[in-house]
């Protein structure tokens, strides 16, 4: 059934229910108003009245709300960017490529659609993609089924992110101290700014950019420098992959990227890792692993694969586990280096507790009898040191190069996001940084608050912010810059394996933005008295490079590099030009042939990151706590983690609205988040479904409403980020003087401190005694005690 997860009844003999052996069934009702073996929530367990009236009706409510009692979020709002959509008609297409209607071009057939390759990138990582465009106007967004990281599959916030092309809250205009101006008045302001910082080389300039694979946008950090050689680039994310970075140095001295071969795995371990659901490859991870679950080609030589997972929430991945140990995010060391030493030394592993002990000594035997055919993953919550441990396990497993592999992704000793973050906003603070220029990222709603970035960023003289949406960044600097849509954008990007795909637009800009490429490329022209290049004209100057790099072609290969004019062409009478086709009316280069396969195929040739097998390095994991005993978790330090929503991500998705009503994978929860809390937890804190509780650690507070989730390991709960915005739009919320749209969650950042991004201990819960009303999906459409 669709939005419904069918839970079996706990049994008292189940690692995977030994958090929820309080569940609180009600043994004293009657027979028949018991539960069946099977329930989807909690209400259902418990019998609650309002689950037994909704079980009465037959049909739903028809008050105009849902069954939760909460509206449809002012619906003529949210409909707002899906009517945009329906009349993207009246949108304009590139000028390069308009042609005369009075002919009308002969490969177009009105109401035809056409399909382009293109990539979205988040970050740092490409999805590959395939988008359906009728009469220019791009209406779909699905994998490229050619691009070897997607085989034509996708995942929904690319498939919704064609909603925020159309979205009418998008930034319009150039915004001077918040009143609208232009390019060109920028242009002239920042030729100022920017002179005069290139003469005292960069001198008092900062750059916060949002982490980009880009060949293109990386060639251009590099003449960067080269313009302002003292000025300095951070990269920032809202949610960063430090620790797999780190751990990757740690365990080799050098940074790797991490490869799972899924399909040659019959034991697969993951420790807090979500590589079905949030991992930047989890599209693929989701097809090759389900290749080795067909029940039906169970040979000798190919069996049906195991899944063990360890981790503190209920994940997908956790959801699709054959073997699931519920634990604290915070004890996942102490179970990783016992796993090791328990591998090692191939006997018994000890722990203090037993019921883990006993799944410890199943996973290690499992283990011991598939080497070369296991996988170990780690998730990027947990820290470098058992990231290091991950990688020592796989390799005396000898996982490596056959179950798992490296990348060369590189940057071999990169510093990390956090370390450079905080030496910024130190510079800031002291006065040291005069002109500041962010790039995508939005760091005063998603870096944690602990920081200080508001007041730092307050007192810099030149705040100069491009982003898509008047956000809170945007809020309070002095140039906002209208940033263009990646489909109205030309560009490149790498996947996760390294492949490059080019993004090239489906439409003009609509509201004149700049991409990018674009922005850092006036920039640089401002400062040296050159001439700004388009984003097309980019893009193909840094194609021409990786044609020589990659391609198959070996006369294309020895050719020289083209040159170009403004507008993108190769030059007349370039050395690299070939002779003319006798077939077509026009001479083509080499080039511009193998440019246009490439643009067709949406995948550069032989453009993946380079295979390395790296050696462990001698490292030490630190102090290792003793776990306790998980009955006695509550008793000490609570726990609260922190995870990316697989519709919101980092924020930067909260005004889409596709994505608002698409219920958590795992909750159902729509539109807010909430705090995860386990039923043993729940209990012995004596706190129920949408009681508003405040949360402090440290000083810091957020008042915040509860959600019972079986699966929670007990003494652990979990917060989703990406909630809580006051500058994201009219359906994910904005707060300012009198305008005062419903914000959509809770700002989890408000919690999260400098030191320990992914998961906190010691904190504290304290009932409000109000509380908030939660929409969920859960018990929807539910007609009888079965769940069907």
């Amino acid at each position: 059934m669709n939005n419904v997860i069918i839970l079996s009844k706990p049994e008292t003999d189940t690692t995977e229910t030994a958090t929820d052996a309080a569940l609180p069934i009600d043994v004293s009702a009657p027979a028949d108003k018991r539960v069946s073996e099977f329930w989807r929530s909690m209400s259902e367990l418990e019998g609650t009245k309002e689950f037994n009236a909704a079980l009465a009706r037959e049909f739903g409510s028809d008050t105009g709300e849902d069954s939760s009692g909460v509206n449809r979020r002012r619906f003529v709002q949210v409909m707002g960017a899906s009517l945009a959509l329906a009349g993207a008609s009246g949108c304009r297409w590139d000028r390069q490529n308009i042609h005369s209607f009075t002919r009308a071009p002969s490969s177009h057939v009105p109401g035809k659609p056409k399909y382009y390759a293109s990539a979205f990138a988040t970050g740092a990582i490409a999805q590959p993609v395939m988008v359906t465009s009728y009469d220019f106007r791009p209406i779909k967004v699905d994998g490229n089924p050619k691009h070897p990281m997607s085989n034509g599959a996708s995942d929904i916030t690319t498939q919704a992110t064609v909603l925020s092309l159309y979205d009418p809250d998008r930034s319009q205009r150039v915004l001077e101290d918040g009143k609208e101006s232009s390019w060109t008045s920028f242009g002239t302001a920042a030729k100022t700014i920017f002179g005069a910082l290139a003469k005292r080389g960069g001198q008092g300039l900062s750059v916060i950019a949002e982490s980009t694979s880009s060949p293109t946008y990386l060639a251009l950090k590099a003449e960067f420098a080269k313009a302002f050689p003292q000025a300095q680039w951070v990269w920032f994310d809202g949610a960063s992959s430090d620790n797999s970075r780190k751990g990757a140095q740690l365990a080799f001295g050098r940074d790797v990227r991490t490869m799972l071969e899924l399909t040659e795995a019959k034991i697969i371990v993951s420790l807090d890792d979500d590589f079905l659901g949030a991992h930047p490859a989890h599209v693929k991870y989701s097809a090759d692993w389900a290749k080795g679950r067909k029940p039906d080609s169970r040979t000798a030589a190919n069996t049906v694969s195991r899944l063990y997972v360890i981790e503190s929430r209920l994940s997908v991945t956790g959801g699709r586990a054959d073997h699931r140990l519920p634990l604290r995010s915070r004890d996942i060391k102490g179970f990783a280096v016992a796993l090791e030493g328990a591998i090692r030394s191939g006997g018994q592993a000890e722990y203090r507790d037993p019921e883990v002990a006993r799944f410890l000594n199943a996973l290690v035997k499992d283990l011991t009898k598939n080497r070369g055919a296991s996988v170990v993953t780690v998730g990027e919550g947990q820290p470098a040191e058992v990231h290091a441990v991950v990688h020592r396990i796989n390799d005396f497993l000898s996982n490596v190069g056959k179950t798992i592999t490296y990348l060369n992704s590189g940057d071999t000793n990169a510093p990390t996001q956090a370390q450079d973050f905080a030496r910024v906003v130190d510079d800031m603070n002291r006065g040291q940084v005069d002109t500041v220029l962010i790039i995508g990222a939005n760091p005063a709603y998603a870096a944690p608050k602990s920081y200080g970035f508001a007041d730092a960023y307050a007192k810099v003289k030149n705040r100069i912010h491009l982003a898509q949406y008047v956000d809170e960044t945007s809020r309070t600097a002095t140039w906002h810059l209208n940033e263009a849509h990646w489909l109205e954008s030309w560009g490149d990007a790498r996947a996760y394996d390294g492949t490059i795909s080019i993004v090239q637009p489906m439409i003009r800009p609509i509201y004149d933005g700049k991409s990018a490429i674009e922005t850092l490329s006036l920039v640089i022209a401002l400062a040296t008295g050159n001439v700004a290049d388009s984003g097309y004209v980019l893009t193909r100057r840094t194609f021409s490079t990786l044609t020589h790099l990659f391609a198959d072609n070996s006369a294309l290969a020895a050719a020289p590099n083209p040159d170009f004019d403004s507008q993108g062409h190769v030059k007349e009478g370039d050395a690299s030009a070939s002779a003319p086709d006798a077939k077509l009316p026009l001479v083509i280069t080499a080039f511009d042939k193998s440019w246009r396969q490439t643009l067709f195929d949406g995948v550069v040739s032989n453009s993946q990151f380079d295979k390395v097998t790296p050696a462990i390095v001698g490292f030490d994991v630190g102090s290792v706590d003793a776990p306790a005993a998980r009955d006695q978790a509550v008793s000490g330090e609570l726990e609260l983690t922190f995870y990316v929503d697989g519709r919101m991500g980092d924020g930067r998705h909260s005004n889409n609205a596709w994505l608002q009503e698409t219920p958590d994978f795992i909750t159902k929860l729509t539109w807010d988040n909430a705090l995860l809390v386990g039923p043993t937890t729940a209990k012995q804190l004596n706190v129920k479904d949408e009681q508003m509780v405040t949360v402090s650690v440290d000083g810091r507070e957020l008042t915040v409403p509860v959600y019972i989730q079986p699966g929670q390991a007990t003494g652990s709960m979990a917060l989703a980020l990406g909630y809580g915005r006051i500058a994201a739009g009219r359906v994910g919320g904005w707060k300012e003087g009198t305008l005062d749209h419903t914000i959509s969650g809770f700002d989890a950042n408000q919690l999260r401190d400098t030191s320990a991004v992914a998961f906190l201990s010691g904190v504290k819960i304290t009932p409000t005694g109000e509380t908030f009303k939660l929409a969920s999906t859960m018990d929807h459409f539910v007609i009888d005690n079965a769940g069907f």
